[in-house]
């Protein structure tokens, strides 16, 4: 028996297509082996994938690169953020309990900001976030993206 798991790529802080900071997003029932959702991350090959398991407003939240789990991922939480209000659309602020501590994410028209909570592991990183809002702008292309023909080099001079 398989198990299907939907992944959803996000961008925070895009503007455009190809622009910003990707992020893979899976919302879970119930959290899978840890080796299985490294591999996923692996397979991603993206910066951040993102696990979450939870509902209404309430998640927990793990962020795995291709090598590692880490601790904390800003734009990571952000797209699950962007992917939990889609489907919760009732729900304005979001919170996410991690290795870190508390995060909470706020919905104010179409801008997601979050905010850690004071007692946000005390790393560099998570010390940097706490004195400041993230912001994400999600960007999905209305189809695929047009297929390119590759550039043809000139060929070089002959002897």
């Amino acid at each position: 028996m398989s198990t299907r798991i939907a992944i959803e790529q996000l961008a925070a802080f895009a503007e455009a297509p190809f622009q910003g900071n990707p992020a893979a997003v899976c919302c879970l029932d119930a959290w899978l082996p840890d080796p299985l959702m490294q591999a996923i991350a692996t397979e991603n090959n993206l910066s951040e994938t993102a696990f979450l398991i939870g509902s209404r407003g309430r998640y927990q939240l793990r962020w795995f690169t291709p090598s590692c789990e880490v601790d904390l991922c800003g734009h990571a939480t952000l797209a699950a953020a962007d992917v939990v209000f889609r489907r919760e659309p009732e729900q304005h602020t979001l919170q996410f309990e991690s290795r870190s501590g508390t995060l909470r994410v706020q919905r104010e028209g179409d801008r997601i900001t979050l905010d850690p909570h004071e007692k946000v592991t005390p790393i560099a990183r998570a010390a940097e976030m706490s004195r400041r809002r993230f912001f994400i702008a999600v960007n999905r292309p209305a189809g695929p993206p047009k297929s390119r023909r590759p550039r043809r080099r000139p060929a070089a001079p002959g002897p």
